[in-house]
């Protein structure tokens, strides 16, 4: 085989050493080649050009020709300078741009047109992330054109996998085709989404299977003073706005394609320069509703990128539904060190006075970590203590539910301090809450010490035992009480243990965390060998044993003695 010219067809694999010693003439690359087998043009002595159409410079030269200085690489014209600086490729006869140029581009790698650097032509782009999340990064203010767009994200089991972020520095970008968001989601689950461009739903396109597609209410709420049911279905004809929250959900694992609006609104390639604000709607007009029920909206990142919630121009808590564990969290922006990530809806409270919440382009990143920080307001008010408490169930299902006391908050639910519970439906995951007074229950309680005490709520998913926790601590000893057992634990030394059969228990336990609260042989366990007490010894689930330890098997046990208890270690 001699003079012969090879062209490579989009997404076939190379294998190691396939054309040696075969006597091509030429060969081209497709642009999905980005990895191959090493040395496949070893000894290919009549070689004289390569064409690589590769969006992005492959990071080394693993092609082995054995005559570089006798060969021509062609590669796209915004690359041809990148491949003659390239300490590997700098190495061929000449590298010249592509003719005619490259009109179908499939990026598999970081891309990063710098200033001048520019697509020849009005190109079509289609990001396709494989192993890990890619970023498109473009600055300078030269035009880029493009005809159609395509993004790409796609969650394995409820966890993001991988997406295309963009970060534009650019104001100069066009798409005169589609731009496109594809999202891979699994079947039966339900994904929080918030999309950065308007799209009409009947524009939805699924490779296999059918999809809903729900917004949230917030007035339901307030009218019916409801926290579940609030969702509205939307027909073929509904738009989705940019920067509005929905829920997805499709019938099988299947790749969902979201087409921009034409004439909408599209912020994907917005820059530094912008804020994008999504507008807030009262809710509010059901006087009779609680505060806990009053002005909940449902939005999200409007960026294509990772977002610092520190950067928020709001500063009420948000909730968000942490699919990894089947459950709705509470989030303090000032508070919590949190990444939004691309796509991901949250809900939030409508203060008086607030008609919108902004998302300047500083909080943009391409990770999930967190550098950059306002601070927190309890780092500021050294009075505003916070606590959090975990609930576990097993290794794979926790929840948690906040305490701050704040002698400037006040004991009702106040929009702006508190975030009310959003319950999750169907989940093995247990449900944490505290309950005031009035029966709110709260994901975020902000309040004064008063006298002391909160009571805290759960909803058990299962039968089996359960785990109390503090996950952070800065009020000090805190003293949970098990009302049904007796037993007091101070969580700022020890977890609880216990079980509990499936259910709602809104009584069960108290926080205790005033000075003076709990005392001697309530602040963890302690050594012992056998006792002989006046009253009851318990299994550490509430089983009575009698009024000894005496012949009792190795383990752990509750004595409590009046008002006192304490564990002890039989040995």
């Amino acid at each position: 085989m001699t003079d012969v010219e090879v062209v490579i067809p989009e997404g076939m694999e190379i294998q190691s050493y396939i054309f040696r010693e075969t006597g091509i003439k030429s060969i081209t690359f497709p642009t999905t080649f980005y990895e191959y087998g090493g040395s496949c043009l070893y000894d290919c002595n009549n070689l004289t050009d390569i064409t690589i159409k590769s969006p992005t410079v492959l990071e080394e030269d693993d092609l082995d020709p054995n005559n570089k200085s006798n060969i021509t690489l062609h590669v796209p014209s915004y690359l041809v300078n990148a491949y003659k600086s390239h300490s590997d490729w700098n190495q061929y006869k000449n590298v010249v741009a592509i003719t005619p140029h490259v009109t179908d581009y499939t990026v598999q790698a970081n891309l990063d047109l710098n200033y001048a650097m520019r697509m020849e032509g009005t190109p079509s782009v289609t990001f396709a992330p494989d192993r890990e999340s890619l970023s498109f990064k473009i600055s300078g203010e030269a035009n880029q054109a493009f005809n159609n767009f395509t993004a790409s994200t796609s969650y394995s089991y409820g966890r993001l996998e991988n997406s295309t972020m963009i970060l534009s520095e650019c104001p100069n970008v066009t798409i005169s085709g589609d731009y496109m968001q594809r999202i891979k989601t699994g079947g039966s689950d339900w994904f929080f989404f918030c999309l950065p461009f308007d799209f009409k739903v009947g524009d939805i396109e699924t490779e296999d299977g059918k999809f809903a597609i729900r917004t949230y209410d917030g007035a339901k709420r307030n009218t019916t003073d409801a926290t579940n049911d609030n969702w509205t279905r939307l027909g073929a004809d509904d738009v989705v706005t940019a920067g509005t929250g929905f829920i997805y959900q499709t019938s099988k694992e299947t790749w969902s394609t979201f087409k921009a609006l034409k004439g909408g609104t599209n912020n994907v390639f917005k820059t530094s320069a912008n804020e994008l604000t999504t507008a807030l709607a009262a809710n509010n007009s059901n006087a009779s509703a609680s505060a806990a029920n009053t002005g909940w909206n449902m939005v999200g990142n409007p960026w294509q990128t990772y977002y610092n919630a520190h950067k928020i121009n709001y500063t009420a808590p948000f909730c968000y539904y942490n699919m990894n564990g089947g459950t709705y969290e509470a989030v303090s922006i000032e508070d919590d060190d949190f990444a939004l990530q691309p796509h991901q809806a949250i809900f939030v409270q409508c203060p008086s006075g607030i008609s919108s919440i902004g998302f300047p382009a500083s909080g943009r990143q391409l990770t999930d970590e967190i550098t950059e920080q306002n601070g927190t307001r309890s780092a500021a008010d050294p009075d505003r203590l916070l606590f959090d408490l975990q609930i576990a169930y097993g290794t794979d299902f926790k929840d948690k539910t906040r305490l701050v006391v704040n002698e400037k908050a006040s004991l009702g639910y106040e929009i702006g301090r508190d975030a009310s519970k959003f319950m999750s439906d169907g989940t093995q995951c247990p449900q944490i809450y505290s309950l005031d007074a009035d029966g709110t229950q709260y994901a975020i309680n902000e309040r004064p010490a008063d006298n002391g005490t909160l009571n805290i709520g759960v909803v058990f998913a299962n039968d089996g035992d359960y785990t109390l926790s503090a996950l952070r601590n800065g009020i000090g000893q805190v003293i949970l009480t098990d009302n049904e057992t007796g037993i007091q634990t101070n969580l700022q030394q020890n977890s609880y243990s216990f079980s509990a059969k499936k259910g709602i228990s809104d009584k069960r336990f108290t926080l205790s965390y005033s000075r003076g609260f709990g005392g001697e042989g309530t602040t963890g366990i302690q050594d012992a060998k056998t006792t002989t007490c006046e009253q009851e010894v318990y299994t550490l689930d509430g089983q009575k044993l009698g009024n000894t330890t005496e012949g009792l098997k190795k383990g752990v046990y509750v004595i409590r003695q009046g008002q006192q208890t304490k564990k002890v270690i039989i040995k």
